[in-house]
């Protein structure tokens, strides 16, 4: 990922989220040295990810496929290679945090190791101004 990367994941960011990051949020990724990738096919970018590394323990902070590509495959793509990403780091422990709601991605996460760990409630804003619990999960070494 890198700056001119990020006109296009804003974007994505806007087509996905209610309340989506803005180019500053990812600048600042940037800017920290987050593990920042993105996966592009041809000339598009089609999925992005962000992950924070302190000493043995990563943070998948964001994973984003383009809803025009959804369902190829390319959020495992990504997801795989920060699991990757982990284990040469020699990270003992990934967390990560999605929406209750977010099905696909729970399903994906425990396809690749991933155990629901806790609930941050009302962590999420929604559309409604409502808010919507952020389930943690958490994969450790010996599991990817």
């Amino acid at each position: 990922m890198q700056i001119s990367d990020l006109d296009k994941i804003v974007a994505i960011e806007t087509q996905i989220y209610t309340f989506p990051w803005n180019k500053q949020v990812f600048t600042d990724c940037l800017n920290a040295k987050y593990i920042a990738k993105v996966l592009e096919k041809g000339e598009y970018l089609v999925a992005y990810a962000l992950m924070s590394i302190v000493l043995d323990e990563a943070n998948i902070l964001n994973i984003c496929v383009s809803p025009t590509q959804q369902g190829n495959g390319y959020g495992e793509k990504v997801l795989n290679y920060l699991l990757d990403l982990a284990e040469i780091n020699l990270i003992q422990t990934i967390f990560l945090e999605v929406r209750a709601s977010n099905k696909i991605a729970i399903n994906l996460y425990k396809k690749l190791g991933f155990n629901q760990v806790g609930i941050r409630k009302n962590y999420y804003r929604n559309s409604y101004n409502l808010r919507e619990d952020a389930l943690i999960f958490t994969v450790k070494r010996r599991n990817y």
